[in-house]
């Protein structure tokens, strides 16, 4: 029989049906919960497309655990753990009799419990205690007002926003989609051996942020080709390099070139050089230098986990933002992608298979396909992939000119969703490249951010056609609006739309009737791009653009449908559930916004939406304030939904 090492760690693959013997516990060392919208529904879309295509399991990553006599402490994972934990509850509080609702406790206590934290434990027990029409015994107070509570609540309506507004067909349902999250969403668990110092383990995975990508591999893969038909070093550091420009998602693009190509004659340079790559240009080594062999350094998570390694002389650089400045005294920006590399790769094929007359890829637009995606590619030979890397290149550019990077400047405490431009600033016989936001809010930033927080996050689709129209010289903001018309109301695939759309010449015929759509009473099960989308058409054609209220609003994250005659008035007043669930009485909110307006009479609303700084919702203006309202009956709310839906129909109509 094999000696087992008690030094070395062991890893078992697991669902949450297989987990139910065990009890977790969070350390005190742990942050809280963190989890915002785009995880959480990043994760859900994940699971609902494995589960529509009854794929036999799922990964969602590793985690790390160590024993401690009843329970297992939970050293890396607790973000997706405790999120699966949410989900489960939000079936249980949705009354949808699922058999995930087994993971929540493991005989009467709680699957998860939490060091030094009781105030979270027992609010995740007064959860588990609650059905669906039970009130919740904490205030909105007492849940903003706790780092711990905040997000673990904002989280359950995320869930809950995202289960209603899910798709079955072919006889599958939500109680069964339960059931494939429990059994089939798997998960690699390490457990570490005993002795190990668990404090310094957590700190060293949480700062090192080093592992290897698909992406790192099929850079090796492409270049290897490479190499192997020319035979060139030159040429293969090259190809390399154009990628390492590519890749650093956290930085805007102009910025990894003066890094990667430290030799280029930055002087030469005007802002649209960065366009196309052009070697005579782009310089990452003087003639007289040696070549120096691609390296890749890093430590693979096998010898991360390895007793031996030696955690105090780590000397790995930890992934942190990266700050977009030339010179010192350049305003300090903080920048982030609104997608990462491999699905900046997957838009950029897609786009170089366009272009080169061929098919698209058949598998789904998904990272965890990318390898397999690539495989034509590669058979295509050396020529094909120097051409994909060129095109890399140019959807990289027109990603950082024209699309919204999450940004924040030094010292301002908020991300917003912005476009920059590239300004040219020559000092001491140096010529750098800066970046300027607009002071407002940019139509095309306005769109892009509804395209944002109601697309699917894995793919962001709409990219695709708009930037390779972009490259190909169509003017941004009336090809992305064209776009978005095309793809809101395409009964099509997603996919297969966006490809056809990559044609500036296509439309879509015989797609969705809004106006019939809108008019029916489909409350909570809404999607929510419409509200977003009426916010844009509301924004844009705003007749006082000097309103403070209006200067101050901005799209943002909103997952939270409000009734503004509520479901449950105050007074017990009732209104028939057609025109409850009608289009015309609901809007989206955020959670925050949601729970300040509660179950009140229409009228009260009213006053606290004109208190407000900003406008919440411009539909609410429409709602409260553009007619002085002082009763909304049934009457109301027909007009009000009539006037919007012939808003929307215009805006169509305009731009098609």
């Amino acid at each position: 029989m094999e000696e087992v090492n008690e030094l070395m760690f062991r890893s078992e693959v697991r669902s949450l049906h297989r987990v139910l013997d065990k009890r977790f516990m969070i350390p005190s060392y742990q942050r809280p919960y963190v989890w915002g919208d785009e995880q959480i529904n990043k994760m859900l879309s994940d699971f609902h497309g494995a589960y529509l295509r009854d794929d036999s399991h799922y990964f969602i990553g590793t985690v790390i655990t160590a024993s401690n006599k009843e329970t297992d402490e939970v050293i890396d994972g607790q973000q997706r753990f405790t999120t699966l934990w949410l989900i489960a509850v939000s079936f249980k509080l949705l009354g949808v009799d699922s058999e995930i609702v087994g993971f929540l406790k493991r005989g009467s206590d709680l699957r998860f419990d939490f060091a030094i934290r009781k105030q979270l434990k027992a609010y995740l027990t007064s959860l588990c205690e609650r059905t669906r029409y039970d009130a919740s015994q904490y205030t909105d107070s007492d849940v903003e007002n706790d780092e711990y509570l905040v997000n673990v609540a904002r989280a359950l309506v995320t869930i809950a926003n995202k289960l209603g507004t899910l798709t079955f067909d072919n006889g599958k349902n939500v109680a069964a989609f339960g059931n494939y999250i429990y059994k089939h969403i798997q998960f690699v668990v390490n457990h570490a051996p005993q002795g190990t110092n668990l404090n310094k383990l957590f700190s060293t995975i949480n700062n090192s942020g080093i592992q290897l990508e698909q992406s790192d591999i099929l850079k090796s893969r492409l270049l290897f080709l490479i190499s192997k038909d020319s035979g060139s070093q030159n040429e293969v550091l090259t190809y390399g390099k154009i990628w390492e420009a590519c890749e650093n998602m956290s930085n805007y693009f102009e910025r990894n070139i003066r890094s990667v190509f430290p030799e280029t004659k930055w002087l030469q340079l005007e802002s649209g050089s960065f366009r196309k790559f052009d070697a005579a240009i782009f310089k990452f080594r003087s003639d007289n230098d040696q070549l120096q062999p691609i390296l890749s350094t890093g430590i693979l998570l096998s010898d991360l986990l390895q007793e031996t390694i030696a955690i105090d002389n780590f000397t790995g650089e930890p992934v942190q933002e990266v700050s977009f400045t030339d010179d010192d005294n350049a305003e300090i920006v903080y920048c982030r992608s609104i997608i990462n590399f491999p699905q900046l790769l997957l838009h950029a094929y897609r786009i170089h298979l366009y272009k080169t007359g061929q098919q698209d890829f058949q598998y789904p637009f998904h990272i965890k396909y990318l390898i397999d995606i690539f495989r034509a590619l590669e058979n295509k030979g050396a020529g094909a992939i120097k051409d994909f890397i060129y095109c890399l290149w140019e959807t990289r550019y027109a990603l950082d000119r024209f699309v919204v990077k999450w940004i924040r400047k030094d010292g301002d405490k908020d991300e917003e969703l912005k476009i920059s431009t590239v300004y040219k600033n020559d000092q001491n016989n140096t010529r750098y490249f800066q970046r300027t936001q607009q002071e407002g809010r940019s139509q095309e930033a306005m769109l892009q951010s509804v395209l944002y927080f109601t697309g699917n996050y894995n793919t962001q689709i709409w990219l695709t056609p708009y930037l390779k129209r972009i490259i190909d010289g169509e003017d941004a903001k009336g090809c992305l609006e064209q776009i978005d018309n095309d793809l809101s109301v395409s009964l099509e695939e997603d996919k297969l739309a966006s490809w056809r759309l990559m044609g500036s010449g296509y439309r879509v015929v015989n797609g969705l009737d809004v106006t019939e759509y809108l008019n029916e009473p489909n409350g909570t099960g809404f999607r929510h791009y419409w509200f977003q989308k009426l916010e844009y058409i509301l924004w844009k054609n705003w007749p006082t653009k000097s309103d403070p209220k209006f200067v101050g609003y901005k799209i943002t994250s909103k997952n939270s449908v409000e009734h503004v005659f509520p479901q449950n008035h105050e007074w017990g007043k009732k209104f028939s559930e057609n025109s409850l669930d009608s289009f015309g009485n609901l809007t989206l909110l955020n959670v925050s916004q949601n729970s300040s307006y509660s179950n009140q009479d229409p009228k009260k609303k009213r006053v606290d939406f004109e208190d407000k700084a900003t406008y919440d919702s411009l539909k609410l203006y429409y709602i409260y304030l553009a007619k002085e309202m002082n009763e909304w009956d049934e009457e109301d709310i027909i007009e009000h939904q009539n006037n919007m839906i012939e808003l929307i129909n215009e805006h169509y109509n305009q731009t098609r």
